[in-house]
């Protein structure tokens, strides 16, 4: 079976790879793109203002619980497309800020944008707790690891397309419009994303006698599965390493490392590209061989990110390569830990008739997690803005902590993901010497779905 194959005989996944196309370019160019943080900066904010924008958006998801029901009785595909086109309105307020930067100032743009991005946040929060049940219905789980890979290709190659843009108009423009220029693209790609979603099949309304009360149980279950509680301590604490240790890794290349705006924006191609060409790989290994090796090895690999940062050459003519292979380094190592866990959270942490409730906990526990980060790098980067010394020539800095503790948590990830239970997965150990043994290419994309 090619890879076309399962797009075919699921029929309207072949519209989830459209919609994944239009939102990834709408995700790059505005909330989620490296060019959004500057965007704040150019506003005048600081970075613990900063730090409360960017965890107002995972914050919102503690609405999850509490919209679950509701959601599962109104429809998971209706709900998901509803609040997912709403919250393209709703950033689309955003176009304003130039005029209320100049009539009404930053405090007042500062609240303008935080009333936008909190709008924006609860519309996703409410349109995820649908879309996350609705997906594991989706995607059988014999092509899961594939499918996501074929997909997340897509999504790879638009990220492509749009960084390069986005650099080019960052670099060759001033002034805060030339990010209207770029939110304004994005918004028409958000609107297509969402007739996209429109196409798919399933998501139906979940027919049960008091509605409430299942979803209520189902949460307390989850709350009771200690197998899924040890998956949410491994999330929380890669999420909060990460979010501390990336969320404003943008303004450290710009005024630490010394790269220009674009050049920081570019860096997007770097892990792009590293993406591109593991994501199939991985997917098909993850269907093979089990989500918890590519889980363990993804966190063990992923510390290239904050080691690399901290011993980063700076203001040196290789400063730019240095970055972009630490960039593609950092998207090999994300990648894996992506596939394995989404696959390991679909196939083994959640139980399919319960997957609202369980859905809808993870999602709540994330977005407490999620938010945390940002406002906790924001004040300490604030906190530490004076601090400045060296040892054994590399540099010390406010930026320092924030990865030193990034890389300590994917230590502790990666030794509480190997105790995972996974039945259908092989020891760690087992997989290296298969790969040893029967060494395969590294484009996987001829191989026939077994």
């Amino acid at each position: 079976m090619k890879i076309g194959d399962p797009l075919r005989k699921f029929g309207g996944l072949s519209w989830y790879v459209a919609a994944t196309l239009f939102n990834s370019t709408f995700t790059s160019l505005t909330v989620f793109g490296p060019a959004f943080i500057f965007f704040l900066d150019d506003m005048g904010l600081d970075k613990a203002r900063i730090g409360v924008l960017l965890a107002l958006i995972p914050f919102a998801g503690i609405v999850a619980p509490a919209a679950a029901s509701a959601v599962g009785k109104f429809g998971l595909k209706r709900t998901f497309v509803l609040f997912w086109g709403i919250r393209k309105a709703a950033f689309a307020f955003i176009l304003l800020v130039p005029l209320v930067l100049r009539q009404l100032g930053t405090d007042t743009a500062f609240a303008w944008v935080a009333g936008i991005i909190l709008a924006f946040s609860l519309c996703r929060a409410i349109a995820e707790t649908g879309f996350y049940p609705w997906l594991q219905e989706l995607i059988p789980n014999a092509i899961r690891g594939k499918f996501s890979a074929v997909n997340g290709i897509v999504a790879t190659l638009v990220t492509l397309a749009t960084t390069a843009a986005s650099s080019y108009v960052i670099d060759h423009m001033v002034g805060i419009e030339r990010f209207m220029i770029l939110f304004a693209v994005g918004i028409v790609f958000g609107v297509l994303a969402v007739l996209s979603y429109a196409m798919l099949p399933g998501g139906a309304p979940v027919q049960t006698s008091d509605e409430s009360a299942s979803r209520s149980e189902e949460m307390r279950h989850a709350l009771r599965d200690t197998n899924f509680i040890r998956f949410l301590l491994i999330l929380a604490l890669i999420t909060l390493g990460g979010s501390i240790g990336g969320s404003f890794v943008a303004l450290y290349a710009n005024e630490q490392v010394g790269l220009s705006s674009g050049n920081v924006v570019l860096l997007t191609i770097g892990s792009s590209i590293g993406a591109l060409i593991s994501s199939y790989p991985l997917g098909w290994a993850s269907d093979r061989y089990g989500s918890r090796p590519l889980m363990v090895l993804g966190l063990i690999t992923s510390l290239v990110g904050p080691v690399g940062w901290l011993i980063m050459p700076r203001h040196s003519l290789v400063s730019l390569p240095f970055a972009m292979i630490l960039s593609f380094l950092g998207a090999l190592a994300g990648t894996a830990w992506a596939t394995g866990s989404g696959r390991y959270f679909f196939v083994n942490a959640v139980p399919p008739d319960q997957k609202t409730g369980y859905m809808a906990v993870w999602y709540a526990w994330n977005a407490i997690i999620g938010g945390a980060g940002p406002l906790i790098a924001g004040w300490l980067l604030r906190l530490l803005s004076g601090m400045h010394s060296s040892m054994l020539g590399f540099t010390i800095d406010a930026y320092t902590p924030l990865f030193v503790f990034n890389a300590l948590t994917l230590i502790v990830g990666a030794y509480i993901a190997h105790r995972m239970r996974d039945d259908e997965a092989l020891p760690l150990r087992t997989v290296f010497s298969i790969i040893m043994r029967r060494p395969r290419p590294v484009l996987l994309l001829r191989n026939r779905i077994k």
